[in-house]
């Protein structure tokens, strides 16, 4: 998982991690929470009772609770963005 400059996530994965997405429509909110912070631009994410390893190009943000919406799903990849993010921010 990636959170880029844009504020995406990408998901890839087969079984039980694109599993636990099935039900979540585009647009659809999952709540996330910050489980561990590795260094100043990983952190061990928990969504959907599953932990994920994420990227963020710009650094943690602030506090350990997210809000991702569910932007595209292609096969066993999973696109989302931070709900708080801008999407008008570059």
């Amino acid at each position: 998982m990636r959170i880029d400059n844009t504020a995406t996530i990408t998901v890839t994965g087969k079984g039980g991690l694109v599993e636990a997405f099935r039900s979540l429509k585009k647009g659809g909110e999952i709540s996330a929470r910050i489980v561990e912070r590795i260094d100043a631009h990983r952190a061990v994410i928990e969504v959907a009772g599953r932990r994920i390893t994420a990227g963020f190009v710009r650094g943690l943000p602030p506090g350990n609770l997210l809000t991702l919406v569910l932007e595209k799903r292609s096969g066993a990849t999973l696109v989302f963005r931070l709900a708080t993010a801008d999407p008008q921010a570059a």
